[in-house]
C-alpha cells in the first residue's frame, strides 16, 4: 500500500508491505524537484490541498515500489558523496511510478479530505 499526503508543504509518501507491517516514509518539498515534475504532482489527489489518498497495490506493484523505497533508504547512510542526488533520482522514479499507477488504474482506493 502507498499513502500520499501533504503536511505543511511537506509531501509524504508512505509504503507498507501490508496492513499489519511496519512501513517506510519518504518526505520531500516540491521545490526539491524539477519544475516540470512539480506541476505533475498536482495530478495526484494526495498532494493536492488537504487530501490524503491510499493506493492498494497488487503483488508485482508492491514489489516494484518496495525496491525503489529500499534503494532510497540504502543511500541514506552510504557515505557516497552524491547520495542526495542519487536519492533524488530514486524519488523521481518513485513519483513517476505512482503517476503511472494513477493514470492506468481506478486508483486511489480512498481519498479523504480534512
Amino acid at each position: 500500500m502507498i499513502i500520499l499526503t501533504t503536511i505543511a508543504e511537506q509531501h509524504v509518501i508512505g509504503f507498507f508491505e501490508d496492513r499489519h507491517a511496519d512501513g517506510m516514509l519518504c518526505t520531500f518539498m516540491a521545490t526539491e524537484l524539477p519544475a516540470s515534475l512539480q506541476a505533475q504532482l498536482l495530478d495526484l489527489p494526495g498532494f493536492s490541498d488537504q487530501a490524503h489518498s491510499s493506493y492498494w497495490l497488487n503483488a508485482a506493484e508492491q514489489e516494484k515500489a518496495g525496491k525503489i523505497f529500499k534503494r532510497l533508504i540504502e543511500e541514506e547512510g552510504s557515505g557516497y558523496r552524491y547520495a542526495k542526488q542519487l536519492q533524488l533520482v530514486y524519488l523521481i522514479e518513485l513519483l513517476h511510478y505512482i503517476l503511472k499507477l494513477h493514470q492506468y488504474s481506478s486508483l486511489p482506493l480512498e481519498v479523504s479530505l480534512n
